[in-house]
């Protein structure tokens, strides 16, 4: 009796479960929200280089003043910072046997890539 009553629920649509979004892993997730709406992201990216010669540094670490992105110097010098927010950042680079340099006021605004190429000088 008990299965009855659900197929007949089932079949009239009265006891229907909400319909839900599948993620490329094809894992359910709930339906988005206007107010859940994704904020425009843009990246930062540039190079490291010494002040005096001219050469890349790699392995330096480029991060944002008050939070816990960053990102690591190539081979090559230059790094990419992915997901970043519009608004003003400092951005901190530091590297062993190098002073810290400190960009500040880095406007990143709309969706357009934002170069920030930084010279940092060797400590005595």
């Amino acid at each position: 009796m008990k299965n009855t009553i659900l197929a007949f629920l089932f079949a009239f649509g009265i006891f229907a479960v909400p319909a839900m979004a599948e993620n490329e892993n094809n894992v359910a997730e709930k339906p988005k929200s206007a107010a859940e709406a994704p904020v425009a992201t843009t990246l930062v990216q540039g190079r490291v280089t010494d002040m005096v010669t001219g050469e890349s540094l790699a392995g330096a670490e480029v991060s944002i003043e008050g939070t816990n992105i960053k990102a690591f110097t190539d081979l090559d010098g230059n790094f990419v910072i992915e997901g970043v927010k519009p608004g003003k950042y400092n951005i901190i680079c530091s590297l062993i046997s190098y002073n810290k340099s400190l960009v500040e006021n880095l406007n990143v605004a709309g969706t357009t890539n934002h170069k920030c190429e930084i010279a940092l000088e060797a400590s005595r």
